[in-house]
């Protein structure tokens, strides 16, 4: 069929990227909505703040918002008003020198500025788009690396319309998208470029630190220990903290913790005072214990709520155990699926899951696993080990 080959079947990804598009405007769906709150202007979510940084990085030159302000004085006023009652944001952050400056990732508002400055608030749409089309060419690339391309495109197609990414990213400015995109490229780059692969990875540390339990296992994939330390892993190793060396330097200098950065300092107000959350990025394995079955499968905010092409993996993972399956393609599909487990029991550790959307903390793992689904639709690629890595022996 001409649809299995990879540039129709790009070319009808972006068409239905545009219907996606048209029918959200055609039908009145809000984009990047912010609620007023008498006067103050509230972000309806994070991906909405990143948005709102960027145009007034652009406008005004400047992080800090007179929206963070304007909103500061509400809830200190809101928070006077009604004496038993504590207010929580997720807008802004308070530096060591008092500022107010953006709670989520820079990156985004920092690649978003001048897109807005060309197509306005279209840009940021148009941003969005090529992200995914990046993201789904990287799972094509990273399936194709074990598998032929009909079940390469297939596992690449159930990436974007077996999750949300196709129904609900499309339309937003989702940094957790990008995050993803860089991930994945980075998988799909490491077997012939760690450096370029490590600079992409340190990149998406920019957006959550958390991704960094990723890349050891994604490293084992590509580039088996085997004696010596080999030499892609230097390579990639300290190309990631190269590129994440700013983030830490700000979050470090700015507010006084280089690993939770801005969310060290994170206003709440109460009874008329502002003081700093102490619990903004709380961890327990207790959590995990107690809400673990509801967190995978229990609701809107669940796992496989988001992300149903999951289901398949058993298949997939079958297809790992397959006596043709060559031993290099096991080890590699092996470790990936160690990598996604480990970021899965990470993030659905995080207490505050339900109510902040929590199914997209995982999204880097789910993008980073479903290419496997190639592997339960065909006999697997054989793989050799070369200098570089593990590469296809027919990279065809």
């Amino acid at each position: 069929m001409t649809l299995c080959r990879p540039l129709p079947a790009l070319l009808l990804l972006i068409w239905l990227l545009l219907l996606v598009g048209l029918h959200g405007w055609g039908s009145g769906r809000p984009f990047l909505p912010v609620d007023d709150l008498g006067g103050a202007l509230y972000p309806r979510n994070p991906y909405v703040s990143t948005a709102e940084t960027a145009r007034d990085l652009w406008r005004l030159g400047t992080l800090e918002r007179p929206a963070f302000h304007e909103l500061r004085a509400f809830f200190l006023r809101e928070s006077a008003e009604h004496a038993g009652v504590e207010y929580r944001q997720d807008v802004f952050s308070l530096s060591l020198g008092g500022r107010l400056l953006p709670k989520h990732p820079l990156l985004p508002s920092l690649l978003g500025a001048p897109v807005y400055a060309l197509a306005g608030t279209a840009g940021f749409w148009v941003m969005e788009q090529l992200v995914i089309v990046a993201l789904a060419v990287s799972g094509y690339r990273v399936a194709r690396s074990m598998a032929d391309q009909g079940p390469s495109l297939v596992a690449a197609a159930l990436l974007l319309l077996g999750t949300k990414v196709f129904w609900f990213y499309s339309y937003t400015f989702s940094y957790d998208l990008l995050g993803a995109a860089l991930i994945v490229g980075g998988l799909a780059l490491l077997p012939a470029r760690p450096v370029v692969a490590g600079l992409l990875w340190g990149l998406a540390l920019h957006i959550r630190v958390t991704h960094g339990i990723l890349f050891p296992f994604l490293l084992l994939a590509c580039h088996p220990w085997r004696g010596s330390v080999p030499r892609a892993w230097l390579c990639c190793t300290l190309a990631c903290l190269l590129a994440a060396l700013p983030h830490f330097i700000y979050g470090a200098a700015v507010f006084g913790d280089a690993l939770r950065g801005s969310y060290a300092r994170v206003p709440v107000f109460a009874a008329g005072t502002e003081g700093l959350d102490a619990d903004s990025m709380h961890l327990s394995l207790g959590y995990l214990r107690e809400a673990g079955e509801r967190l995978l499968w229990g609701g809107r905010e669940s796992v496989f709520f988001a992300y149903p092409a999951l289901a398949a993996l058993p298949w997939a993972l079958g297809g790992m155990i397959r006596p043709h399956t060559s031993g290099e393609v096991r080890r590699k599909a092996a470790w990936i699926t160690a990598g996604a487990l480990a970021s899965l029991v990470l993030h659905l550790s995080y207490s505050y899951w339900i109510g902040s959307g929590g199914d997209r903390f995982v999204l880097a793992a789910a993008c980073v696993v479903l290419p496997l689904l190639a592997l339960g639709m065909g006999p697997s690629k054989r793989c050799r080990v070369s200098g570089s890595g593990l590469v296809p022996a027919d990279p065809g």
